[in-house]
């Protein structure tokens, strides 16, 4: 499994010889920013490339990446790292690693999405604090939780099938935690108002939801495997796209399937 992306149609590989992951792609101007991580021996690097030049920033406990963001010329990466038999939510600013709270305490965090909207810094994520299920997000490294799911909750729990979330799901595990109730994929700020986009598992089946200022609204389907993967708005028009019986977006909650709704 090698990095690479594609830029309308045309796939560009990341060079680099070993097994590699993309997590997120960011455009500046003609700079292309690509976020990622690459195994090496028992250990898993976070990295970024620029123009396909790659800058680590990780060396010895793994890391990954989950988002990238760049305002003027600093580079914000969002994700975790392994320490002390956990995992820990963080962000990279030029390189330089922010812990984001001490939240030593809790089985695991981890930072998904980052947004910058002028000196402040938004980090969305999840944390578990053995007793349930967190989705929260940070401004300048001061924590708001979202919503919380007890680990009593049970029920079909959607697991993406990705190398860390497969990693945090087998260790949630062996702590006899069953992980995943809630999931925060994406954040985005418009004016002065906080948007974060993802799901949480209700005990029946995993409900798409949004927060706005930590209000959730939730997406009103009869799927069992709904979520929302992005969000994005612009001027009072919100925009998400995920997974409702098929791959689709929505506008001001109206849903648009892309494809034949099979398998995407």
């Amino acid at each position: 499994i090698k990095a690479c992306y594609w830029k309308n149609g045309v796939k560009t590989d990341l060079a680099i010889d070993k097994e590699s992951y993309t997590s997120s792609i960011y455009v500046s101007g003609k700079e292309i920013y690509v976020a990622g991580h690459y195994i090496k021996g028992d250990t898993t690097i976070a990295c970024y490339w620029k123009n396909g030049v790659k800058t680590d920033l990780s060396s010895r406990e793994s890391s990954y990446t989950r988002s990238i963001y760049v305002d003027k010329k600093d580079v914000y990466v969002a994700g975790f790292y392994f320490e002390e038999e956990t995992y820990k939510a963080c962000y990279w600013k030029n390189g330089t690693r922010i812990i984001l709270d001490n939240l030593s305490s809790n089985l695991f965090s981890i930072a998904s999405s980052i947004y910058v909207a002028g000196n402040d810094i938004y980090v969305a994520g999840q944390y578990n604090d053995r007793n349930k299920d967190v989705a929260c997000y940070w401004k300048n490294g001061i924590k708001t939780d979202l919503i919380s799911i007890p680990n009593s909750i049970t029920g079909r729990i959607n697991i993406f099938v990705t190398y860390e979330s497969a990693m945090i799901y087998r260790f949630s595990r062996q702590e006899g935690i069953l992980s995943h109730k809630v999931h925060v994929n994406s954040i985005h700020v418009n004016n002065t108002n906080v948007y974060i986009a993802g799901k949480y598992n209700d005990g029946k089946k995993a409900v798409a939801c949004y927060w706005k200022n930590g209000i959730k609204t939730d997406l009103n389907s009869n799927s069992e495997r709904s979520t929302f993967a992005s969000i994005f708005v612009y001027e009072t028009d919100i925009y998400a796209v995920g997974y409702d019986d098929g791959a689709c977006y929505w506008k001001n909650g109206v849903k648009t399937k892309l494809g034949n709704g099979i398998n995407n």
